[in-house]
């Protein structure tokens, strides 16, 4: 195995699974996050990589890595982002890459708009108002949809408390009724030359 510069997390695909290895304090240090090698999952080891890396830099390492494992739970709750990223890393295998890709936007919506802040009912009444500010209403409705069945998985894996969005509607415009053509329009049409 090559020799990982020091303060780098190396990913690594060890029987066509992910692990992570890296030096730290002299020690090696070795981590599955149970994730199959793909690019999907690379991108997510990435991301957990950077957390490792920020940790040790900082000097808040966990020796015991329980702090990097998916499952984990924090007493503050956790951030909208963070949520959702979890649910997409268990739905990734199970997914078209097309939904994926859907999940993904979103998870660039939740971070402009929550950082690293919990979702409370508040926040959910004024996000979906600033997404029907800058999306089309069939597509908030489908993002929201989405994040209700994020945090119903989040609910069921003991992640959050409540699901700020299970009762919120996107209500549907209304529908404009075809506007018929004048008797003026109609007889101009018919005087035109083809």
């Amino acid at each position: 195995m090559p020799r990982t510069p020091k303060g780098e997390v190396s990913i690594l695909n060890k029987d066509g699974m992910i692990q992570l290895y890296w030096r730290y304090q002299g020690k090696r240090y070795y981590f599955s996050p149970g994730l199959r090698h793909d690019s999907i999952n690379i991108e997510v080891a990435k991301r957990r990589a950077s957390q490792i890396k920020l940790d040790m830099l900082s000097g808040h390492f966990d020796k015991t890595l329980d702090r990097y494992r998916s499952d984990r739970t924090s007493s503050e709750g956790l951030g909208a982002v963070e949520l959702f990223e979890k649910f997409i890393e268990s739905k990734a295998q199970r997914v078209q890459p097309r939904t994926l890709d859907k999940y993904k936007g979103l998870v660039t919506w939740l971070r402009e708009f929550f950082g690293n802040r919990t979702a409370d009912e508040a926040s959910a009444i004024a996000f979906l108002g600033w997404l029907q500010e800058n999306l089309e209403p069939i597509t908030v409705r489908e993002r929201l949809v989405l994040l209700r069945a994020g945090w119903k998985w989040g609910l069921g894996k003991k992640l959050v408390s409540s699901n700020p969005w299970s009762d919120l509607h996107v209500r549907k415009p209304p529908k404009q009724p075809p506007k018929p053509f004048t008797k003026d329009e109609v007889i101009s049409s018919q005087n035109e030359e083809p």
